[in-house]
């Protein structure tokens, strides 16, 4: 590779990070001054120091997320000398995964999807914060010893430690947080939030050489996990390399999943030997051999699961690329709205029509598509009043012709037609055609007639003014024979 190469390819990647690491200390500096303000000085009983982890989990998606929630809570625990925030870092991380995958399945569509993965992120935040809260925080769990031992006893090794405070509050203020979060996208620059995309995009694409050394990450931090919690909770831990071993297959397939795998029966043969002593003599051999087969035909299965998953989503990831690139090369703007008056898509051709991007677009109400009618057309209340009548018709197909007037002047066909499938109404698909060329022959023939029926009428009216002179005697008298 060339010097020239290499230094566009650097270029690239800066470009490419330059973004996420800007995103990565904002989105921290968010959660730190939210969290101190909240908590420490209006005293709150909510905490709102995930609201900065949420937004780049949004943005920059599930790993962005992750990083930010980690690097929040290990300076928060420097910075103000509270190292008792540190371990439930585990807990951000989480948080920061489940918005990056919220974004991904459109929960941030509507205020309801909003609320329901605000109150489903909760949920998981009390359940992986409590056994943070009773092995390293034992003052932060309201259960008692006693209560505590029982359930120890039978191998509730999570609920054990959930608090009805916790199980209260956590779902409340990440329900908050998300909406908070869901605000601050709305009024974001439609730029800002499509340079996150393509930032994410272009990180998407380094996955497959990053693929292990998340396995790796992931899996050391199971490792860690499980050296900290085997001691409380025995042997049951181990379970936490079940979810080491579906991230890894999830980010990257069957290799790096292999690897958690083998990471997760390293460490339990090793912690096993090493806390011999704590664990009052351990489990039977054959206990230990029973549960490494159990853990290596799981990890298998799931891996073997995801690869087919992979190869299905592979192939409607195709079919999909390969609609798109019909759909864009269709000569026609089009742009699909929903029955809830969302728009839905818009391709090429409608971007280059009215110099518009996707993002003010898609995914905005119609007020969005409004503003883009108002500067492209002469006669924009017709076109939107028009839509707005059809837009809830599953059955009827209408055509019209309006003039453009920017970015150019042109004549546009309008047309629309219902979207079904399956018998379910999808929306309403308006289509924008340019006709000027069409239009343009029947407009000169127009003019043609319209000149040629002119230049008779000149010589006429003169011919037919000079009789009329001689018969008003204007030019003298006239006898019976010039009468005649």
């Amino acid at each position: 590779m060339s010097t020239s190469a290499l230094s566009r390819s650097a270029k690239g990647l800066a470009g490419t990070v330059a973004t996420p690491l800007a995103l990565v200390a904002t989105c921290i500096v968010i959660d730190v001054l939210l969290g101190q303000l909240v908590q420490k000085v209006l005293h709150w009983p909510i905490y709102l120091d995930s609201v900065g982890t949420i937004l780049a989990g949004v943005l920059g998606g599930p790993l962005i997320g992750l990083i930010t929630g980690v690097a929040a809570n290990l300076i928060w625990g420097v910075v103000f000398s509270d190292p008792t925030i540190v371990p439930y870092a585990i807990t951000a991380a989480c948080i920061g995964v489940a918005a990056g995958l919220a974004a991904r399945f459109q929960a941030f569509r509507t205020p309801q999807g909003v609320a329901i993965a605000g109150i489903l992120t909760g949920v998981m935040a009390a359940l992986v914060s409590a056994p943070i809260s009773a092995y390293l925080v034992p003052g932060r769990t309201s259960g008692s010893a006693e209560v505590i031992q029982r359930l120890h006893q039978t191998g509730a090794s999570l609920i054990k430690a959930a608090t009805l405070q916790g199980l209260l509050s956590d779902p409340v203020d990440k329900l908050l947080s998300f909406l908070i979060v869901w605000l601050i996208i709305f009024v974001l620059p439609a730029s800002l939030k499509g340079s996150c995309a393509r930032s994410e995009a272009a990180l998407g694409r380094l996955r497959f050489n990053s693929r292990y050394g998340v396995a790796a990450v992931l899996s050391a931090a199971a490792a860690g996990f499980s050296w900290f919690f085997l001691p409380a909770f025995g042997p049951g831990v181990y379970s936490v390399f079940y979810l080491a071993v579906i991230l890894s297959a999830w980010n990257g397939g069957l290799g790096p999943a292999m690897l958690a795998t083998a990471v997760g029966v390293g460490a339990q043969i090793g912690f096993q030997f090493g806390f011999q002593d704590s664990l009052h003599g351990a489990a039977a051999i054959v206990s230990d051999a029973l549960r490494l087969v159990i853990l290596v035909l799981v990890s298998g299965f799931i891996a073997f699961v995801n690869l087919r998953r992979e190869a299905a989503l592979g192939e409607q990831r195709r079919r999909q690329a390969e609609l798109r690139s019909v759909v864009d090369s269709i000569v026609e703007a089009l742009v699909l709205i929903s029955p809830e008056d969302r728009v839905l898509r818009v391709n090429h051709r409608f971007q280059e029509i009215f110099s518009v991007a996707p993002l003010e677009l898609v995914g905005h109400g119609l007020d969005a598509l409004d503003s883009v009618l108002e500067r492209a057309f002469h006669d924009s209340a017709a076109v939107q009043q028009e839509i707005r009548r059809t837009k809830d018709n599953e059955q009827d197909r209408f055509t019209d012709i309006y003039t453009q007037v920017w970015p150019r002047e042109r004549q546009l066909e309008v047309f629309s037609a219902p979207v079904t499938s399956d018998g379910r109404f999808l929306g309403r698909l308006f289509g924008f055609r340019d006709v000027t060329g069409e239009r343009e022959p029947d407009r000169t023939e127009t003019e043609f007639v319209s000149r040629a029926s002119q230049k008779p009428r000149t010589p006429f009216t003169s011919i037919q003014g000079s009789p009329d002179l001689l018969w008003d005697e204007d030019a003298g008298g006239l006898d019976e024979q010039h009468q005649q």
